[in-house]
């Protein structure tokens, strides 16, 4: 009986789509989420939203075998964040000091949130990028 090395699976290897091109180390999409709102403030409340979709594409397209954890990470922190901008709208019609506060709330599970995913996603990428550049 002959040894078939493609047979040959590592649990947490990552399992590339045919997207896997597209596919970036998820520090730079914490990068740009820090510093594109610096610049530019994307439309639609891109701000909030647009990084932890990007991560969880990013997820996809690497073949990241953590990415159900992943979408339980960016789906728990984008509810959080939704809770947080409703209770910015009650409050900001009942004590107009407390707004600014509650925007620091916001950015802050946003980026726990994204600081998360990043770190989660991380050891996957790491791996994906060995194999892409060894060439298997």
């Amino acid at each position: 009986m002959a040894n078939n090395h493609s047979d040959y699976v590592i649990i947490d290897e990552p399992k590339p789509s045919a997207l896997s091109h597209l596919a970036v180390n998820p520090l730079y999409i914490l990068f740009a989420a820090i510093l594109v709102p610096l610049f530019w403030m994307p439309p639609m409340g891109g701000r909030f939203w647009l990084p932890l979709a990007w991560l969880l594409f990013n997820g996809y397209v690497l073949g990241s075998t953590t990415w159900k954890k992943e979408w339980l990470i960016c789906g728990a922190g984008g509810i959080a964040i939704l809770l947080l901008l409703f209770v910015l709208g009650a409050v900001a019609n009942a004590f107009m000091q407390a707004v600014p506060y509650v925007f620091i709330m916001i950015n802050a599970v946003l980026f726990l949130t994204i600081y998360y995913a990043v770190f989660t996603q991380n050891s996957s990428y790491e791996l994906f990028d060995y194999l892409r550049e060894s060439g298997e």
